[in-house]
């Protein structure tokens, strides 16, 4: 017979009941990614949602727009499409402030896509060979202020737009569209240069691969024309070198990016020749020899940097900066010597160079040793983290640039000097480029015929 509870039984079992930590649980506590899953896959269909609504908004208001475009003023247009682009990249701010990344990359191409669309609409009403000069005189401008909005942006997106709008500009160039001296075809190679070095800081393999086919389009747009080897080709040069630098960095290969930086080194020291300035047209004695002059400043801190950064870290880079420097300083002196009869400046770029060279060698005899790192050393990889046996080039290249001594607070690495305009500079960039797709809406509007 059994036997009825009595009191005792039930605090008792109250008790155990009351400490559960002494009990076995009854099954496995659930994953704690579980929730943290489920929240990140919400709010991107949130997002997606979202930027279904806005795209049927724009939409509508565009088809709104295209029924009355004929008979709408030029600066009513201008107007409209400035408060579209202002509203996408104010909406694309806002959005990546409030951690909305797939929305902020959304409105952000949005607002590119209004500028770019926006141009060519301004003309549409116009006869077929003047729309071709309109577009051919709008494109190109209109292609570097995308690339400036993009190039001050974290969004690959973005990139992919710009990249169209400068294919789209080379594709409608005539060569007649001239740049600070330089056609658009060298702009759009410095453009290549930059975007290859944003893609090799955020680590992007797609956006470093789309740049190189613009780079390739660009060398087919500049040798479809005659050109002569003076110092505007020489910087071309030195820019497709910077390219293979970074395009060789993004994907570790060791030769592309050697292979680079000996072009843009042997560029630069080529461009300090007079004799390269004086091809050019218009240029006079004394003013080739002042650009050589400070051509020739500019390759002693190259060299410079290039040797010492180099016996720290890669031979190959130190054997190619000491041969090139010393070539160079061969042919220049005998340059200068033969031509000091005519003309007694000939010595002032290798003298500039040596000087150059001098000052930045006393100054890293100053400096603390170089096994102490700096404060806030840059380093773009995982080099630190891991163990050196296992450092290719690159990560050797992060690990000595971390702790290679300070030439001047001016003269740091390239990756020092991104990171301070990047934290600095960056948001103030992208407002200035949004700045100036409204500026040249405006004056496209206007039938200008040059923005810059």
């Amino acid at each position: 017979m059994n036997r009825l509870p009595s009191d005792d039984d039930i605090v008792e079992f109250l008790a155990d009941a009351a400490r559960p930590s002494e009990r076995p649980p009854l099954q496995e506590p659930l994953p704690a990614t579980l929730p943290s899953r489920f929240e990140e896959r919400r709010r991107w269909a949130t997002t997606a949602l979202a930027v279904f609504g806005v795209a049927e908004l724009v939409a509508a208001l565009l088809a709104g727009a295209g029924a009355c475009w004929a008979t709408w003023p030029p600066l009513v247009r201008a107007a409209f499409l400035v408060v579209g682009v202002a509203v996408a990249h104010c909406g694309g701010t806002l959005a990546e402030r409030r951690d909305a990344p797939l929305l902020a990359h959304f409105l952000y191409c949005l607002g590119s896509a209004i500028f770019l669309g926006g141009v060519g609409a301004l003309f549409v009403d116009v006869d077929a060979a003047r729309r071709r000069e309109l577009w051919a005189n709008a494109l190109p401008p209109a292609a570097l202020l995308v690339f400036a909005t993009a190039q001050a942006s974290r969004s690959r997106s973005l990139h992919f737009f710009a990249t169209a709008a400068l294919v789209a500009g080379l594709a409608f160039d005539d060569g007649s569209r001239v740049f600070f001296g330089f056609r658009f075809a060298n702009a759009a190679l410095v453009c290549c240069a930059l975007g290859e070095y944003w893609a090799w800081r955020r680590r992007s393999l797609s956006v470093a691969t789309v740049y190189l086919g613009v780079c390739a389009w660009t060398f087919v747009a500049l040798c479809s024309s005659v050109l002569a080897f003076d110092v505007r080709a020489l910087a071309s040069l030195g820019v497709f070198g910077l390219f293979l630098r970074w395009f060789g960095a993004t994907f570790r290969s060791a030769f592309g990016a050697t292979f680079g930086v000996f072009i843009a080194f042997s560029s630069l020291g080529l461009a300090a020749f007079p004799y390269f300035w004086g091809v050019s047209n218009g240029v006079s004695p004394s003013g080739a020899t002042f650009g050589a002059a400070v051509a020739a400043a500019f390759f002693g801190v190259f060299s410079t940097r290039l040797i010492f950064d180099g016996a720290r870290q890669n031979v190959v880079q130190f054997a190619i900066a000491i041969a090139v420097f010393a070539c160079w300083l061969v042919a220049h002196t005998g340059v200068a010597t033969f031509s000091f009869a005519e003309n007694r400046w000939s010595l002032a770029p290798p003298t500039t160079a040596a000087l150059a060279f001098g000052t930045l060698l006393l100054n890293l005899r100053t400096q603390p040793s170089a096994d102490a790192p700096r404060s806030t050393p840059v380093v773009p990889w995982d080099a630190p983290t891991d163990d050196r046996e296992f450092d290719d080039l690159f990560d050797a290249e992060s690990r000595a640039g971390s702790q290679t001594p300070r030439l001047f607070p001016v003269l740091e690495s390239l990756d020092a000097i991104w990171e301070r305009v990047e934290v600095g500079g960056r948001f103030p960039a992208y407002v200035a480029s949004v700045l100036g797709q409204t500026v040249a809406l405006v004056a496209f509007a206007n039938s200008c015929r040059t923005l810059f």
